[in-house]
């Protein structure tokens, strides 16, 4: 029983500290757009990516299905992205369960290999 309450606790341990140490990753550039949003993506944080995103890449990013629990986390990720050229999505996610990032990567480098992504990235 001792054996199985400490597995259970590193499990615990580990997972809470990889999810609570994340952080958003937002690269905008001449060559890529790259957009990772995880469970500690605040409401501010989209805010702004949506923002520049418009300004500086005239990309729309829209986020309003996207619900927060009570501490500001994101409870579920609801998202559509649309660019000036053919490139779009929706994603839809559970972060609170999930360790991973969701977004979009758009490379605009001429013949990218794979020049927009979405989902889990």
């Amino acid at each position: 029983m001792k054996k199985f309450l400490l597995i259970f606790s590193l499990v615990f341990l580990t997972n809470s500290c990889s999810t609570s140490s994340k952080k958003t990753i937002f690269i905008i550039s001449d060559t890529e757009v790259v957009v990772k949003i995880c469970v500690n993506t605040s409401k501010a944080e989209l805010e702004n990516i949506q923002l520049r995103l418009k300004q500086e890449k005239n990309i729309d990013f829209s986020f309003e299905k996207t619900t927060f629990d009570s501490e500001g986390k994101i409870d579920n990720l609801d998202f559509t992205v649309k660019g000036p050229e053919k490139y779009q999505s929706h994603v839809e996610a559970e972060l609170y369960m999930t360790d991973e990032y969701h977004g979009f990567r758009r490379d605009f480098t001429k013949n990218a290999s794979k020049p927009f992504q979405c989902g889990a990235i």
